[in-house]
């Protein structure tokens, strides 16, 4: 018919027609893999050029072109450079840091003490001279601190032979004189033992030039305190690298527990099967069999723990990211330890088996003690 003419005139390909296509795709494939995929327009115009003279479908050649030039660059790219994952230090809350630093006059001493709380709460213990520098003290041990009841303490060990204070001689006479005159006026005895300190005393008598920083010293200061703060961070990341170590044992003590409900689990089913048809038993009722299988499996699958145990064993494995990604990760581990307990606790409350829950017991024991330990992470 003239519809079936045009058909084969629009859509019927001689055998010639498909062999040279195919020579022509297994030409684009040996150009694009050869020429290294050329990265201007012009060059691959001129592959194009010299593909439609040999290729009687051009829009093939160009489609495969740029087909294969895109495989040949994926498969000989380079690879990328991957980013070296950073191990966080957890640190504790608890530490101590000391630091020292000797000057010409004067010897400070830093120290820096510290508590589980849950938010900063720091002390400040300065010598007067060092007010001043109160509120950059706080910034710089707030930064390093984070979280904690910390106690900053700075003194000061004069070492120089002279000192500031100064004896004003003409008056410390005139008092000396008066004081004994009175004395003997009133016919009291006493000896310059008791009357020297008592003159010492009276205004004026001492005084002492007011004290300046400087620059060098409060430099010298400042240095001090960040080393101190040093310390102290250094101690907390060795006892924070206990207390991980011993979390992270307790998190697989659990996950074991977790493995050791499975047998008890596979068995438990026939066990309750078991149970129930032996008080049917007793109570010599007649009972409908398929009835009776279709509420024991209902029954039984109200018992499945299957979706407690992935949920739990997520949770172990987020505990351990957290606990080597992050480095201030107290609070969030102690939200993971709540979490895994609501796990724990409906595991327990579906195991209706009493191995079960011997294991159970076992995973909220070794759940307390991540509790209590997490308090004391930064």
């Amino acid at each position: 018919t003239k519809k079936k003419l045009i058909f084969q005139k629009k859509y019927f390909f001689s055998f010639s027609r498909v062999s040279n296509l195919l020579d022509g795709l297994q030409i684009v494939s040996e150009q694009a893999t050869t020429t290294m995929y050329k990265n201007t327009i012009s060059q691959r115009y001129t592959i194009f050029k010299n593909l439609r003279k040999r290729v009687r479908f051009p829009i093939f050649a160009k489609i495969w072109l740029s087909f294969a030039a895109r495989v040949h660059t994926t498969q000989h790219k380079s690879p990328k450079k991957t980013r070296n994952r950073v191990v966080k230090m957890i640190k504790s809350m608890t530490g101590f840091g000391k630091s020292e630093c000797s000057l010409p006059s004067k010897k400070i001493t830093v120290e820096v003490r510290s508590l589980n709380s849950k938010q900063l709460d720091l002390a400040v213990k300065l010598p007067a001279i060092y007010r001043t520098y109160e509120f950059d003290i706080r910034s710089m041990a707030a930064a390093a601190i984070v979280r904690g009841k910390a106690d900053i303490s700075v003194t000061i060990e004069n070492t120089a032979t002279q000192t500031s204070a100064t004896v004003n001689k003409d008056i410390f006479r005139a008092y000396l004189r008066q004081v004994t005159d009175a004395l003997s006026y009133s016919g009291v005895d006493a000896d310059y033992d008791a009357i020297v300190p008592a003159v010492l005393r009276m205004p004026e008598v001492v005084s002492a030039q007011a004290e300046t920083i400087s620059e060098e010293e409060h430099a010298a200061l400042m240095q001090t305190i960040e080393e101190a703060l040093r310390n102290f961070n250094s101690f907390r990341e060795q006892e924070g690298a206990t207390l991980i170590a011993d979390l992270l044992k307790r998190v697989d003590k659990i996950e074991d527990y977790k493995l050791q409900v499975e047998p008890y689990e596979a068995t438990r089913a026939e066990t309750i099967k078991n149970r129930i048809r032996e008080n049917l038993a007793q109570l010599q009722a007649e009972v409908d069999n398929n009835r009776l299988e279709q509420e024991m499996i209902f029954y039984i699958e109200k018992l499945d723990i299957t979706e407690e145990k992935v949920r739990l064993k997520n949770h172990c494995r987020y505990f351990r990211e957290v606990a080597s990604s992050e480095e201030a990760a107290g609070r969030k581990l102690g939200f993971i330890a709540q979490e895994m307990g609501r796990e724990i606790n409906t595991l327990g409350s579906k195991a209706n088996e009493a191995n079960m829950q011997i294991l159970v017991v076992k995973m909220k024991d070794e759940l307390e003690k991540i509790k209590e330990q997490v308090l004391n992470i930064l």
